[in-house]
């Protein structure tokens, strides 16, 4: 809310004729950059976090598994098949 406020604000001086409307629009332009940035790292950190998430319920799924067989006595569930499902949600 405060870069585009200040973007805003930046916007009224220029249409205002203000006399350093070109360093304000330099600014400005920076703002929107930054932003931008801004935003496209949180969304990257968002994915990451909810795949690290996932991670986290699929490990724990196949711990459940790997118990589960353990307590009846099976082998159901083998490292190299846990080695290689995990290697598949890593980024």
């Amino acid at each position: 809310a405060e870069f585009a406020t200040l973007i805003q604000k930046g916007e009224r001086m220029i249409a205002a004729e203000h006399y350093a409307k070109g360093e304000i629009r330099s600014r400005c332009a920076q703002l929107e950059e930054t932003l931008a940035k801004l935003c496209s790292e949180w969304q990257l950190r968002n994915s990451y976090l909810a795949q690290e998430e996932f991670e986290k319920e699929v490990s724990s799924s196949v711990g459940d598994l790997e118990s589960a067989a353990s307590s009846r006595g099976q082998g159901i569930v083998n490292e190299s098949a846990v080695s290689n499902f995990n290697l598949l949600f890593t980024f």
